[in-house]
């Protein structure tokens, strides 16, 4: 588990985190330091229209129900660390995941964009999982309705030194 050394840090994140959830529709990047894992939220914030997923501004963006944006980052940042077959063997990199929010809330499909292998692809994955078991976000809403809408998170695994 990933222990923050600082107040501060958390704060930091914290807010940067508020900032990606609040505007998680716009072309938005945001870059979060947590000791030497960076995470971002990429632009990815599209709806399920006709059976694909196509970029709309929606009514409601979807939001987390454990918290909100905070809750959020902070059972994320209680879930993810880096992988101890990458320490070991040397291997950073970017990740990059995918998920959906059904109409329901439940997150489903979460699938690894990019890895660079040695457990980081998995790793953020994982966390993902474990912070959204049942329904666990409030659904997006277009036009009056509910709807699935697919959300993107990436992260940057540095070594220290």
């Amino acid at each position: 588990m990933k222990i923050l050394k600082s107040p501060i840090q958390l704060i930091t994140l914290l807010s940067l985190f508020s900032l990606i959830f609040i505007f998680g529709c716009k072309k938005d990047d945001k870059i979060i330091e947590l000791d030497k894992i960076e995470v971002e939220e990429i632009a990815t914030c599209l709806a399920e229209i006709d059976g694909s997923f196509q970029e709309v501004i929606l009514d409601i963006n979807p939001e987390y129900l454990d918290g909100g944006s905070d809750g959020f980052i902070s059972n994320f940042a209680g879930t993810i660390s880096y992988p101890v077959e990458a320490r070991e063997n040397g291997i950073e990199g970017f990740t990059s995941v995918t998920f959906e929010i059904t109409e329901e809330g439940k997150v489903e499909n979460v699938d690894i964009i990019e890895n660079p292998g040695g457990g980081i692809g998995e790793e953020l994955k994982t966390s993902i999982e474990e912070i959204t078991p049942g329904i666990s976000f409030s659904p997006g809403v277009l036009n009056g309705s509910p709807i699935s809408v697919q959300k993107s998170i990436s992260s940057t695994f540095k070594l220290q030194g």
